[in-house]
């Protein structure tokens, strides 16, 4: 990784980019590097779709951002799907229509992670929906599966040359599985993650590590959540990214690898008045 930078994003002020550690502006405008945008919890659920009928006006302040990148990744954190029965669990369900998985694609989205505490929210047939619409609009999925074998594989890309693995997995909540019990998400699960990025590590150029956990509405990291961040450092993953806090947290270089502890929202509609900081968020990217 040569240089990483953020951009910030409210409901009020456009994204600024703010360059980081490591970056020049040579680094930024050279062709030969890898540029990927990580954005944060997509959430879908009530939002009108006919704002992207007037030149995708919802992304409008970053859209021009998005198009100069080879990879862009956000969370997507509901099932896209109008069947299916309502887990029980604690907490709110979400669902947002199918129709979202085009127009994340054609927003500008190449990946959304699965793996996250909302995904089965509509149980396996919201899921089956979610998988079947982000395929059918050409953008690929990581973190979730209907089978164990699907649910804790990375997704690897070739770029340019460059293998490049992302790993998407979560904190132990409502769709989390365990293993061989069939539909939901890759949990965290230090020894199982740890065995991943260490029979994945030998076949690609870099790993990405997309971990959704951290308290919700709390702006830093436990200890527990930053040990273990910076232990999948230690055991070969090239970068740390994470959300599900819906705040924005730290961010620290360690052993000379980015850990971002907290994206806050990319977008997340919600009825009811949120704080001021759930109106914000980070889009964070890494030049390789």
């Amino acid at each position: 990784m040569t240089s990483f930078s953020y951009l910030m994003y409210s409901s009020i002020h456009p994204w600024k980019p703010s360059l980081g550690i490591g970056t020049t502006a040579e680094t930024i405008d050279s062709p030969d590097h890898i540029r990927m945008l990580f954005c944060g919890d997509i959430c879908p659920h009530g939002t009108d779709h006919a704002l992207f009928t007037i030149q995708n006006s919802l992304f409008g302040y970053i859209k021009e951002v998005m198009d100069q990148q080879d990879i862009v990744i956000g969370n997507l954190e509901c099932p896209l799907t109008n069947r299916g029965e309502k887990i029980h669990k604690v907490g709110p369900h979400l669902n947002a229509s199918p129709e979202w998985a085009e127009i994340l694609k054609r927003s500008g989205f190449h990946i959304v992670t699965l793996a996250n505490n909302h995904i089965m929210d509509m149980g396996k047939d919201g899921l089956y929906d979610t998988i079947s619409a982000c395929k059918k609009a050409g953008l690929l999925t990581v973190g979730a599966g209907l089978l164990w074998d699907d649910i804790n594989k990375p997704l690897i890309i070739d770029k340019k040359g460059l293998k490049i693995a992302f790993i998407s997995i979560a904190e132990n909540e409502f769709s989390t599985v365990a293993v061989g019990e069939g539909a939901g998400c890759c949990p965290l699960n230090v020894l199982l993650n740890v065995r991943m990025i260490h029979d994945i590590r030998s076949t690609v150029d870099f790993v990405m590590v997309i971990l959704h956990g951290g308290s919700e509405m709390y702006p830093l990291p436990s200890p527990r959540f930053a040990d273990t961040c910076r232990f999948f450092i230690e055991i070969g993953a090239d970068a740390v990214i994470c959300h599900h806090t819906h705040v924005i947290s730290g961010i620290e270089y360690y052993l000379n690898r980015p850990i971002v502890y907290g994206l806050g929202n990319f977008l997340f509609d919600w009825p009811t008045p949120q704080p001021a900081n759930w109106h914000q968020g980070i889009a964070v990217e890494l030049i390789i």
